[in-house]
């Protein structure tokens, strides 16, 4: 694998955002999207991968607590 170029940072540097809860808008603005779309469309099967984590991450604190 050859080296890492611009492209692959501003992938990574979007989905490190993602995975720390950055709001959507702001990664979009931070992306210079013109639209939020286009990040959903780019991005949106990581923004629903936390989703579910949070989802699981509840449902567990919530057995816990009893």
């Amino acid at each position: 694998v050859g080296p890492l170029g611009l492209h692959d940072l501003r992938h990574a540097a979007a989905s490190l955002w993602i995975e720390q809860r950055v709001d959507a808008k702001r990664v979009q603005t931070w992306l210079g999207h013109h639209s939020i779309q286009v990040t959903f469309d780019t991005y949106g099967h990581l923004f629903e991968a936390v989703e579910r984590e949070n989802s699981v991450a509840a449902a567990i604190a919530s057995e816990l607590a009893g």
